[in-house]
Parts: C-alpha cells; structure tokens; sequence
C-alpha cells in the first residue's frame, strides 16, 4: 500500500471529509457540544420540528415572549393582547362592551347600588326605591285624607256653635246664652281690647 493510497483515508484520530459518504450511515455519534457537531436522530426526535408538532412538555420562556401568534381557532389556542383587548371585557373595567350581552340564562350578580342614570339596578335597591315610592305616595294620600277630614271637621264643628250659640253669619252672638250655673269657658287669651272677656289671670 502507498502513502498516496492511504492518504486517501480518512485517519481513525479524526479529520476533514472531502466530499459526501455515498448515501451510506454515520454510527455511533456522540452527543453534540458545538453547533456544527452531527447529532442522531434519536437526540433530533427530542427537537420540535419548525413545521409544527405536539410539545411533550411544558415551556419556560425565561422572560422571553411568543410573537406573531394566528387568530384563535379553538378554544385552547393561545391569543394576542389585541385579541384581549378587543374582544374581553376586562374585570377591572378599564373597557367597554361594544355589543349585546347575552346572558344565556344565567344571572347577573353582585350588582352594585346605582348611582348614575344609565346604571344598572339590582332588585335590592328597586325594591327599596318601589318602597320609598309606595310610602311617599300613601304619606301624601293621607295627608290629603287627614287635610279633608280636618276641613269638614272644622266646618262641622263651625256649623255646630253657629247653631248652638245662635251665631250670625258674622259670628256674633244673636241672644244671651247660659253657662248653667256649672260649665265654664276655657283657653281665653289675654284681652287686649275692651269688649273682650276677661280670664281670671288677668284679674289676679
């Protein structure tokens, strides 16, 4: 054999190929330490393919996003913050509905007392409200009852002593009248003016 002929071999210590193997195997690769080193299939199979696959474990991004995410088809797909941020009402309501809410038969809990206008009300505070209106309606109702019963009090009790003590329609006596030796007349104010009845204070 000649050097020139052995030269032509690749040394057992290692070296440079100096075209390709011919369609034939490399055996027994060690595990790679560089990027340039040839790896097996079996440590490629632990890769995910740039294609796409099933991972077969959990991802720590340390930090790190994920970008350029598609539109959600299932309901397990990842989003985009602009997905969110159109399309999630957002619990601390920093935004808006921008369509009907359908509640699907559900309720709606936890609703706050109202306190502008458009706000929704919850059935604590319509009953209150339901309440507060009923008795502002029943007081007025009975103040305007009370009102007329004491007008036609006072006109009964006007046509009464007119009849009784025998008063003209200016409200002056038409006759002597008499107390019957035992009765009074109570609550006379101080008289001011000299036809006025006296009461006994006045006199003491």
């Amino acid at each position: 054999m000649t050097k020139g002929y052995a030269d032509t071999k690749l040394s057992r210590s290692g070296g440079d190929m100096q075209g390709d193997i011919g369609g034939h195997f490399i055996s027994y690769l060690r595990s790679p330490e560089q990027n340039h080193h040839a790896v097996t299939k079996g440590y490629a199979d632990t890769k995910l393919s740039r294609s796409g696959g099933d991972m077969q474990g959990d991802i720590g991004m340390g930090g790190n996003r994920v970008s350029h995410l598609g539109e959600p088809e299932q309901d397990n797909d990842a989003v985009r913050l602009l997905f969110v941020n159109e399309y999630i009402l957002r619990l601390d309501g920093t935004n808006r509905m921008i369509g009907p809410l359908h509640a699907g038969g559900f309720q709606v809990i936890h609703v706050r007392d109202p306190r502008e206008e458009q706000d929704v009300e919850n059935l604590q505070s319509l009953q209150a409200s339901e309440s507060g209106v009923l008795e502002q309606a029943t007081a007025a109702a009975d103040m305007e009852v009370g009102d007329a019963i004491t007008n036609h009090a006072n006109i009964l009790n006007r046509d009464i002593w007119t009849k009784s003590l025998n008063l003209n329609p200016q409200g002056t006596a038409t006759k002597i009248f008499s107390m019957g030796g035992q009765n009074h007349i109570a609550g006379l104010p101080d008289p001011t003016l000299e036809h006025e009845a006296v009461n006994l204070r006045t006199l003491n």
